[in-house]
């Protein structure tokens, strides 16, 4: 659930949102986020978006039965954020022309008074796919670290991604160390991108007996990976699988 301002308030209901956890598109595509809702004698229907790290944003509310939203937060506008009542129970936010910065958390809220939220959805993760892969760099260990500490550290950075949502994850050839990768949460970049880096730490010997470590980012349907051995010092490659 997303962090929300005090000014937002909230009261019981046993009426449940249900989102799908995700939803993934093409940047011009038209996004469809559904909100299912087990009851339809609601007053409001209200959608919010919420980039990891950032305050929530509203975009709209809407009154089921009049199929339209009836009001729009700062930034938002018809025609390419609009509502649909598919069905008595399925209160959609449709986003028309999606583009890479549109990739975030999308909450639904059922309001039963005009003033009281009454219950979030669990939040689908729309994930836009732009054009330009991303790009990963992966960094060997240091000498210090594995003389001192007998561990090996490797980082792999990871920039361009078009959504906030990639998960990292790390493999070995050669030999089997137990993999404890932990990745840092994507940060905005000034051109709208995101990025992040992932750490592995692995028993020195692992290093030193040559295995191969491989980095790997999915983005969508988009999995791009790096590999590093002990002879090279850092790696930039993109493999589009």
């Amino acid at each position: 659930m997303p962090t929300w301002h005090s000014n937002i308030r909230t009261c019981q209901s046993a009426v449940s949102l249900r989102q799908p956890a995700s939803v993934s598109v093409t940047q011009g595509q038209t996004a469809e986020l559904d909100c299912i809702i087990d009851s339809d004698n609601g007053l409001i229907i209200s959608w919010y978006k919420q980039i990891p790290g950032e305050a929530p944003q509203f975009i709209l509310s809407a009154y089921p039965a009049r199929c339209m939203p009836h009001q729009y937060g700062t930034g938002f506008s018809s025609p390419r954020f609009t509502f649909k009542a598919k069905g008595l129970r399925n209160h959609q936010l449709l986003i028309r022309d999606v583009e890479a910065s549109d990739s975030a958390i999308y909450y639904c809220a059922r309001c039963v008074h005009p003033d009281s939220v009454t219950l979030f959805g669990t939040g689908t993760q729309l994930m836009v796919a732009g054009p330009q892969q991303p790009t990963l760099l992966i960094f060997q260990p240091s000498a210090e670290e594995m003389t001192t500490r007998g561990t090996a550290t490797l980082l792999c950075v990871v920039s361009d991604l078009s959504t906030p949502f990639a998960p990292v994850s790390w493999t070995a050839e050669g030999c089997s160390p137990s993999l404890m990768g932990r990745s840092s949460a994507p940060f905005r970049q000034p051109d709208g991108t995101f990025a992040m880096s992932s750490s592995l730490t692995v028993p020195a010997a692992h290093w030193r007996e040559g295995c191969v470590f491989a980095c790997t980012v999915q983005q969508g349907e988009r999995r791009v990976q790096v590999r590093l051995r002990r002879s090279e010092c850092w790696v930039s490659v993109q493999k589009e699988k």
